[in-house]
C-alpha cells in the first residue's frame, strides 16, 4: 500500500488523469471487527456500507476482502481511522498494524491511502447511537460503521475546504 499525506492524497484523487471515477471507502480499525465507509463518486459524502470480521492471524485473508472492495465498489484509495490523540499507544499500534499486514502480503501496493484521525469518531458514533436500543453485537457493528463513516466524512470536508480556498 502507497501511504500519502492527507493533502496529497486528496489532490491525487480529485485530480486522476486521466479521470477515473470511483469512491473512497473509511475504514475504523478495531480489536475485532473494521467498520466501513464509503464515499460518492463526487468525494462529497460519506455513507456507512458495512464491516468486516477482522482476521489477525490471517493478512492475505483481509487483503482478499479489500481487493473485492475495490472492485466492487470501485474504490480509488482508503482513508484510515488513526488516533493521534496522544496517550493512546494500543488503538495507534492496533491501526499501524494492520497497515503493515496488508502492505507485506504485497496484495494492495498500487492502492494509495491515508490516515486522518479519529481520536472522537468512536466516541461521537456511540453517543448518537445511544438513544436507538441494539443487542451487544449489533451496537458494536454499527458503532464501527459510524465512525468510519465519521473519518471519511471528516476528510472529504477538509478536502473540499482546502479546494476551495
Amino acid at each position: 500500500m502507497k501511504i500519502m499525506s492527507p493533502s496529497m492524497f486528496y489532490t491525487m484523487v480529485k485530480n486522476l488523469h486521466p479521470p477515473k471515477p470511483g469512491r473512497l471507502l473509511g475504514l475504523d480499525v478495531g480489536k475485532k471487527l473494521i467498520g466501513l465507509a464509503v464515499s460518492d463518486l463526487q468525494y462529497e459524502f460519506a455513507a456507512p456500507c458495512g464491516v468486516l470480521e477482522r482476521s489477525q492471524h490471517n493478512p492475505h485473508q483481509m487483503a482478499q476482502e479489500m481487493q473485492k472492495l475495490i472492485t466492487d465498489l470501485s474504490l480509488t484509495g482508503f482513508v484510515v481511522g488513526h488516533p493521534l490523540k496522544r496517550g493512546m499507544p494500543d488503538p495507534t499500534a492496533r491501526v499501524l498494524d494492520f497497515v503493515d499486514d496488508l502492505d507485506w502480503t504485497g496484495m494492495l501496493n498500487e492502492v494509495p491511502y491515508t490516515l486522518w484521525d479519529n481520536s472522537f469518531a468512536s466516541k461521537s458514533a456511540k453517543e448518537l447511537l445511544y438513544p436507538i436500543c441494539f443487542g451487544p453485537d449489533d451496537g458494536e457493528r454499527f458503532k464501527s460503521q459510524f465512525a468510519a463513516t465519521d473519518v471519511l466524512q471528516a476528510f472529504l470536508v477538509a478536502g473540499m475546504r482546502c479546494e476551495n480556498n
